[in-house]
């Protein structure tokens, strides 16, 4: 298992921070969280509360020096590292991020584990997600999570119009 400290940079919806290493080569990197995933938006279905899964974690992660132990590799395909974020404050994730609602333990969490250490870190984390639950935190609320969203305007002028010289709040 190795380790590695960097700033992360941006927050995918797959749970990979990506960042940059200072003074070292390659100075990117890429690495997911282990047995966890997020709710996330797709072409085909949007997901409820996958906005704010992902910004739960930008707002954590994003801009600040983080370490992270790599816990295994796969490396076919997207060559990806799986792991435990530590933030400086000694806050670990994924732990945070199932205890608040805001990721969901895989499926098939802890089908390839050998060790006890794995084992641990997944009976952890299905206590948290467990009270997460009966809390309905996050993505396990009973309401809200989906956000409307339309491509088209139907009357561009008179939305000109009426918006004119006025501010409006977007994302």
């Amino acid at each position: 298992m190795s380790a590695r400290a960097g700033a992360c940079k941006s927050m995918s919806q797959s749970c990979c921070c990506m960042g940059l290493r200072p003074h070292h080569a390659p100075s990117r990197w890429r690495s997911c969280l282990r047995h966890i995933r997020q709710s996330a938006d797709t072409a085909q279905l949007p997901q409820p509360f996958a906005f704010e899964s992902r910004d739960f974690l930008r707002r954590l992660l994003v801009g600040k020096v983080v370490h992270f132990k790599v816990l295994y590799k796969i490396p076919t395909g997207a060559n990806r590292e799986y792991g435990i974020i530590s933030l400086p404050n000694k806050t670990q994730l994924p732990e945070l991020a199932v205890t608040e609602g805001w990721a969901k333990i895989r499926d098939d969490a802890g089908r390839k584990d050998d060790s006890e250490e794995a084992a641990a870190i997944l009976e952890k984390l299905q206590v948290v997600e467990a009270r997460a639950k009966a809390d309905s935190k996050g993505l396990w609320a009973e309401t809200g999570g989906k956000i409307e969203s339309s491509y088209e305007l139907p009357d561009p002028k008179t939305f000109g119009e009426e918006w004119k010289g006025k501010a409006i709040d977007g994302t």
